[in-house]
């Protein structure tokens, strides 16, 4: 399934470049991207590694992800039916499984930390880490991130 592209215009990407990012995102192989496209491998190495591309691809990706996650939510309620009548059945193996699998999909999901201190520390650890960036990506000044705005034709 590709993403709908049909009302982005990404900054500093060509045709040619969106093109790529929609073949990467909907499962082609670099080799096969290139081909279609005709460029070398080395080129789509190169454009994935410029912010633009990589920011364009992150959207994508976040689109099909989405529609994904969507079309599973839909299914829930259908899939609990089932294992719910499953576990009424009357066969007490299918029942077990059936009971198995509600226990180990419960037991699986991952809820938020439950200790302040711990949400404190992994805020902290997170403020730090952007702070790094800052300081080591930026000089702090700003010039770096509008150096490399204009590069890639991006008003800072």
């Amino acid at each position: 399934m590709q993403p709908d592209t049909t009302n982005h215009n990404p900054p500093g990407l060509s045709d040619q470049q969106q093109r790529a990012a929609v073949l990467l995102v909907s499962g082609v192989t670099v080799q096969d991207v290139a081909e279609q496209l005709a460029v070398h491998r080395t080129t789509l190495w190169h454009w994935r590694n410029l912010e633009t591309f990589q920011a364009y691809l992150n959207q994508l990706r976040t689109e099909a992800q989405d529609q994904a996650v969507e079309g599973i939510t839909a299914l829930q309620e259908k899939a609990l039916a089932t294992v719910e009548r499953l576990m009424d059945g009357g066969n007490d193996g299918v029942a077990l499984r059936a009971a198995s699998l509600v226990l180990e999909v419960a037991q699986a999901r991952r809820l938020g930390a439950t200790d302040p201190r711990q949400l404190i520390r992994d805020r902290q650890a997170k403020a730090t880490m952007d702070m790094l960036a800052n300081v080591f990506g930026d000089d702090g000044d700003g010039k770096a991130f509008n150096r490399r705005c204009r590069e890639l034709g991006l008003d800072p």
